[in-house]
């Protein structure tokens, strides 16, 4: 009886904590890298004193990552810059996969000017933030971060280096 008590326990424990795992099993978390190149579509803005603008601008381009995935990028930016020292930006970006899958990212970043002249100016990476907000279809519930390092060319062309950070709910 004793024996019969124990393995019945056994078995029970044994059921709970597969069920248990089986939820509360952790999400691993995922790295893409991924370049893009977007150009300017659509820039108003407006001056407030001989150095200091604030404004929107829209992009539009596409993005590549390693793992060969293609993107559309669209993204909805507004800035505040004082000219030839540093500005302010935020811009919320729409990523829309071959399989029409959507990431909703928020970035806040400092702009720098490029002290080379290469380039109007450099995004810092270092000091710029960024949130995934969202995602749609295969990336529904997706969360984590985006790190970006870029510049904008004279020609109105951003070329940025994208590395995303993110876990996805189980299926």
């Amino acid at each position: 009886m004793k024996t019969k008590k124990s393995l019945c326990f056994l078995m029970g424990f044994f059921v709970i904590m597969v069920w248990v795992w089986g939820f509360a099993a952790p999400a691993f978390s995922e790295t893409l890298k991924c370049k893009s190149e977007a150009k300017v579509r659509e820039q108003n803005s407006d001056m407030v004193t001989e150095e200091h603008y604030v404004g929107a601008t829209i992009r539009e381009g596409s993005l590549t990552c390693d793992n060969g995935e293609t993107a559309t990028l669209r993204s909805y930016g507004t800035w505040d810059v004082i000219f030839k020292k540093e500005g302010f930006s935020q811009t919320y970006t729409v990523l829309t996969f071959n399989d029409n899958s959507k990431i909703l990212t928020k970035f806040q970043g400092r702009q720098i000017p490029d002290p080379e002249g290469k380039a109007d100016w450099i995004w810092s990476g270092m000091t710029g933030t960024s949130e995934i907000l969202k995602g749609t279809n295969r990336f529904k519930g997706i969360k984590g971060s985006v790190s970006f390092e870029g510049k904008q060319l004279p020609s109105k062309i951003s070329i940025s280096e994208w590395t995303f950070t993110y876990t996805l709910p189980p299926k």
